[in-house]
C-alpha cells in the first residue's frame, strides 16, 4: 500500500490510543483503591471498521498499563467480547490497593467470570429475562418469565 496512507493510519491510531488512555486515567483517578473499573462497549480500531468510531484493539489494554503508567494490576485486566453490541467489547481492571499491595483477587476474578458465564446463559435468542434480578423474591406460584425484546 501507499506508505503515506499507512503512516497516517498509524498516527491516527496512536492519537486514538492516547485519547483512550486519558479517559482511562480519569476513571482510575476517581476509583477508590482496590475497586474495579469497567469500560463498556469499546470500539475496534478505526482501520479495521471505517463505519464505526475508532477504538483500540483488545491487546492494547495489556500494553497500555506500562506505556501510560496506569495504577492498575495488569493481571486483573479482563476482556469480555460479549458486549451488548456485537461489534464491541467490554474491559474490566482493578485499581491497585494502597501501598502497592500485591494482586490477590485471582479467585474473585474467577468467580466473576463464572457469574458472567451464568448470566450469559440466560440469554435466549439475544433476549434476557426481564426479571432476572428477582431471584430473591421466591413465589410459590411459578409463573412464566417475561422476556425483553
Amino acid at each position: 500500500g501507499d506508505p503515506l496512507h499507512q503512516r497516517l493510519t498509524e498516527l491516527m491510531q496512536e492519537k486514538q490510543e492516547d485519547w483512550h488512555s486519558q479517559w482511562v486515567v480519569e476513571l482510575i483517578r476517581i476509583a477508590k483503591p482496590g475497586k474495579y473499573i469497567i469500560i463498556e462497549d469499546v470500539g475496534w480500531p478505526g482501520c479495521s471498521d471505517m463505519a464505526d468510531w475508532a477504538g483500540v484493539d483488545t491487546e492494547w489494554w495489556h500494553t497500555a498499563v506500562d506505556t501510560y503508567g496506569w495504577n492498575v494490576y495488569p493481571e486483573s485486566i479482563q476482556i469480555v467480547e460479549k458486549a451488548w453490541y456485537g461489534d464491541r467489547y467490554n474491559v474490566r481492571m482493578q485499581k491497585k490497593k494502597l501501598h502497592n499491595a500485591p494482586y490477590t483477587d485471582q479467585a474473585l476474578d474467577e468467580q466473576s467470570r463464572k457469574w458472567f458465564e451464568e448470566f450469559d446463559g440466560w440469554k435466549v435468542g439475544g433476549r434476557r429475562p426481564r426479571n432476572h434480578h428477582a431471584e430473591e423474591e421466591e413465589d410459590d406460584d411459578e409463573e412464566e418469565e417475561e422476556w425483553d425484546e
